[in-house]
């Protein structure tokens, strides 16, 4: 099974608000289906991995846009098998 790095990420699949690339995670799936290998998805959402555009917290709209987006595009995939959506908060805040 391969997990992309980067690739799935949202600053990478939506750099532009409602502007999806999907260049470098397709090159990945491709990799994958050439070699009779799973995708996991990693990761749609984290605070590393936000594109500058979007605030926080994202609005909902934002979130909706972009998992149908994603998934959208990967919805007949052949060998993307698993997604993990959210592996740490979009951001964080001090409590000092």
């Amino acid at each position: 099974m391969a997990t992309p790095n980067g690739e799935l990420k949202w600053n990478a699949t939506e750099p532009q608000p409602g502007k999806f690339t999907f260049e470098s995670a397709d090159a990945i799936a491709d990799f994958c289906q050439k070699y009779n290998m799973e995708l996991h998805g990693h990761t749609l959402f984290w605070h590393m991995g936000k594109p500058d555009w979007v605030p926080y917290p994202p609005t909902l709209e934002m979130i909706e846009r972009h998992v149908t987006g994603v998934m959208g595009h990967y919805r007949n995939s052949p060998v993307l098998k698993s997604v993990q959506s959210l592996v740490e908060p979009l951001g964080h805040r001090s409590s000092c």
